[in-house]
């Protein structure tokens, strides 16, 4: 079967007041649309919706009252309005706004039978592309490399199979003409970046973005060697003068979707360079590694099941600014997740649990959340390793584990650790287990039935109070 392909136009879509009590709230319409595949119901939804926007802006324009723009909006079907009653405080005295939204990325319908990497690189000659895998089995044995811009879906995690035969295959991506020579002086009003052993007029375009305490920055201009300007406000982070960078030509909008990756001889998804990733509804299995990020940030994840990988489940390094929800990583031969160098992410109601080694290893993590269950790993359930600080564990569960339900290392600092589960664990519920671990507060918990004691504390200025250990 040939590949199909299909054009959208771009619509004018989001048609709502942007203004507190709108009619259509805080809708997003980009991530809505996206995320519908562009499937027929959607498409009439946004012709509908576009007449609807059409007819609004005649009444406001004539400058009709509140009551006729009601009369009017009560004859629409309700699933338009969100499924509910008009709120009474609704007003339509403001200006009537609308984003250009496009949906109009070309779409591909991809069989087994297809060079998947061939229409890939079509879609990105194309400006991106949407791709489609119909119900089979792909067969892969070399690596495919994804450019910015694609989204691959299947139909559903049972009969999308991405299979890499026991190959060195998987799904990569890593940026270009990367550069990394010399180091950063400092960085004033934001934007200003200074460098020193830099020649960045040679090396670098504005097409690249730099790499910063792990954030990808756009660049607005390069001044001269040692000097450029960002077109995005540093967000902190980093020891001035000798703060190291890299600068590349990154991968940025990619989406994996309702597939299942399985016997990749090495890692079956390997994202380096890498921003605003989408990982939805998908399984990652028996292979070496499963998932590795790399130099990444503005990440979403939600339903992500990697299990019985011979290596480590997943792993996050220099990593940031992401969300993560629905991450569970289980019976796999390494450590279930492990997060180095990662900063500013949220780790939600994620399991991490049945792994040969830790639940999760963290090293160097600071700002994070963690909602996760690590329980039954044949080490710790959560290992903070070293130089860790400001990070909150809250309504996790760690159970059953082969050493310490929670072990904190040297240098792991501001660590609070509430509403949690911490039970039957071999050796000890909560260990810390350095003189160098300082100003951790350990609050609220269950923690009890541990094998060698419940909490032991050879740090400095620990709170620690109100648990429950009988």
């Amino acid at each position: 079967m040939p590949v199909l392909e299909q054009d959208y136009k771009t619509l004018n879509y989001n048609p709502f007041l942007e203004k507190k009590g709108s009619l259509f709230g805080d809708f997003d319409g980009e991530r809505n649309i996206r995320r519908s595949r562009i499937d027929p119901e959607t498409k009439k939804q946004v012709e509908e919706i576009q007449k609807i926007r059409g007819e609004l802006l005649s009444l406001q324009t004539a400058r009709r009252g509140k009551a006729e723009i009601k009369q009017f909006l009560g004859k629409l079907d309700p699933r338009l309005l969100g499924g509910g009653n008009l709120p009474s405080n609704l007003d339509f005295t403001g200006e009537l706004k609308t984003r250009a939204i496009t949906i109009g990325r070309k779409q591909f319908t991809v069989t087994p039978k297809d060079d998947l990497q061939h229409v890939i690189n079509r879609a990105s000659d194309a400006g991106g592309g949407i791709i489609h895998l119909t119900s089979g089995t792909y067969r892969l044995s070399t690596s495919i490399i994804m450019p910015s811009k694609i989204q691959i879906i299947g139909e559903n995690t049972t009969s999308t199979i991405i299979d890499f035969q026991d190959s060195g295959a998987g799904f990569t991506t890593v940026g270009t003409s990367i550069y990394s020579t010399g180091t950063i002086t400092g960085i004033t009003s934001s934007i200003f970046v200074e460098g020193s052993g830099t020649s960045w007029v040679a090396n670098l375009t504005t097409d690249h973005q730099i790499f910063i305490a792990n954030r990808w920055y756009k660049i607005a201009s390069i001044t001269d060697n040692t000097h450029l300007v960002l077109s995005e406000g540093f967000a902190g982070g980093g020891t001035f003068p000798g703060h190291t960078y890299r600068a590349a030509k990154i991968i940025e909008d990619i989406e994996f979707s309702e597939l299942t990756f399985k016997d990749s001889a090495s890692t079956a998804l390997s994202l380096t360079d890498v921003r605003n990733l989408f990982l939805e509804d998908c399984i990652i299995e028996s292979n070496n590694k499963g998932l590795v990020v790399t130099n990444g940030m503005e990440a979403t994840m939600d339903t992500v099941l990697l299990r019985t990988n011979v290596s480590n489940g997943a792993e996050f390094n220099n990593f940031s600014f992401s969300d993560i929800e629905g991450l569970s990583s289980i019976a796999n031969g390494g450590h279930g997740a492990v997060l180095n160098d990662v900063n500013s992410v949220g780790f939600g109601i994620s399991a991490w649990s049945g792994n040969t080694l830790n639940g999760a290893l963290i090293i160097d993590a600071i700002d994070c959340f963690l909602q996760i269950i690590t329980s039954a790993n044949g080490l710790h359930g959560t290992e903070f390793v070293s130089g860790n600080s400001n990070l909150s564990v809250s309504d996790a569960v760690m159970k059953a584990n082969g050493l310490d339900g929670i072990n904190l290392g040297s240098s792991s600092n501001e660590i609070t650790i509430t509403s949690s589960f911490i039970k039957s664990n071999i050796r000890h519920g909560v260990n810390i287990g350095s003189s160098t671990c300082a100003r951790n507060i350990i609050i609220g918990n269950i923690i009890r039935l541990n094998g060698s004691s419940q909490i032991t504390d050879n740090g400095t200025d620990n709170e620690i109070g109100h648990n429950v250990t009988v």
